[in-house]
């Protein structure tokens, strides 16, 4: 009785663990799988959104483009289209008086005042233009800026180049006097690149036009 007992306690442990070791792997292979799938992600699906292109069979069904807005014109600069000459290539030809009067401020300048007798205002003005010529000026610019009853005022300008050593050089010259009277005052200046011209040019011309 003991020895049957004793060989049945032993098949019915064994028994008993089977079963728990079947129990045991079918619950590890459902986990598993649930694992694998929670750990995977879906296949989701983009919604569809209809494309803006068009594809056109042939160039007469293709729409022409949309034209662009013209851009505003812009004046050009003032600095792109006009460059005012410096003195080193201005030639007298070239020259107006607002620009003649720029150009002489700028250098070197001496002024002299005389008195000019025996010549009228106006007499003494197409003399001084001669003078000019004959000294190798351009005559820039010879006025009358004021005449009236009493009083007489002329603006004379000139200007040239030293050939020897192509330095410029300038006079003006204002006269003012009464009309019809042989007696008109004369306020010279002269003004050059060259400091060394001033004085004898000053000299030179005082000479020719009182003579």
């Amino acid at each position: 009785m003991l020895m049957q007992f004793g060989y049945t306690f032993p098949l019915t442990m064994v028994a008993m663990g089977l079963g728990l070791l079947i129990i045991y792997l079918c619950c590890s292979g459902c986990t598993g799988s649930k694992s694998k799938k929670l750990s995977e992600p879906e296949d989701t699906e983009e919604p569809y959104t209809p494309s803006r292109e068009r594809t056109w069979t042939t160039e007469e069904e293709r729409p022409d483009p949309r034209p662009r807005a013209a851009e505003p014109s812009r004046p050009p600069s003032v600095a792109a289209t006009t460059t005012a000459p410096t003195i080193g290539d201005f030639r007298a030809e070239r020259m107006d008086p607002v620009l003649f009067e720029k150009l002489l401020d700028d250098m070197t300048s001496s002024a002299f005042t005389f008195e000019v007798e025996g010549w009228t205002t106006m007499e003494l003005k197409e003399r001084i233009d001669q003078v000019l010529r004959d000294s190798g000026f351009t005559v820039v610019r010879s006025i009358v800026e004021d005449s009236t009853a009493e009083r007489v005022e002329v603006k004379i300008g000139g200007w040239t180049r030293q050939v020897s050593t192509d330095k410029g050089l300038g006079v003006r010259i204002t006269l003012k006097g009464v009309p019809n009277r042989d007696r008109a005052f004369c306020h010279m200046t002269v003004s050059a690149e060259d400091r060394s011209l001033v004085l004898p040019t000053i000299n030179k011309l005082r000479k020719k036009i009182v003579s």
